[in-house]
């Protein structure tokens, strides 16, 4: 009895040896065939400032800080709301522009203007990508807004 139990303690001790290398194997093939790094992932990075008190029905205004690692060409940024019903652009609002690198190496702040329909908390999406190396990289942060239930005039 003792044989029996040991012996399929192998069996299984050895199947799930095989199972872990063939999927450490077949992750090393997935990965090599992957052109994109984590890291270059996160080569574009969001910060944003929303200025005064979000209310409902006034503009929003929010300065986007774009910054890069160790990249200084252009980045085609865009700008979009998911849900309709919770914000709307205000009037002549750029949804997409190519924005390049200033003489300090820097980005240029954008500003985004929106008016809220919602109280609540309501986002606005910002997508910012690069061509690295022949790949597109593209990085998108929700930007949350408080929008408080004050009604402007």
């Amino acid at each position: 009895m003792k044989i029996i139990v040991y012996g399929l303690f192998f069996l299984l001790c050895a199947c799930g040896g095989d199972i872990v290398d063939n999927a450490g194997v077949s992750n090393e093939r997935n990965k090599s065939s992957s052109h994109i790094d984590i890291s270059e992932s996160s080569i574009i990075n969001f910060s944003y400032e929303i200025y005064g008190k979000p209310r409902l029905g006034e503009i929003v205004t929010i300065n986007i800080n774009t910054d890069t690692e160790n990249y200084n060409k252009a980045i085609a940024m865009k700008y979009r709301i998911n849900i309709i019903d919770d914000l709307i652009f205000a009037d002549d609002q750029v949804k997409q522009l190519e924005l390049n690198q200033l003489s300090d190496g820097t980005y240029p702040v954008q500003q985004i203007n929106v008016i809220p329909q919602r109280v609540g908390r309501v986002y606005i999406v910002v997508s910012g990508e690069i061509n690295k190396n022949g790949t597109v990289i593209t990085k998108s942060t929700a930007v949350p807004i408080d929008v408080d239930q004050t009604i402007g005039s």
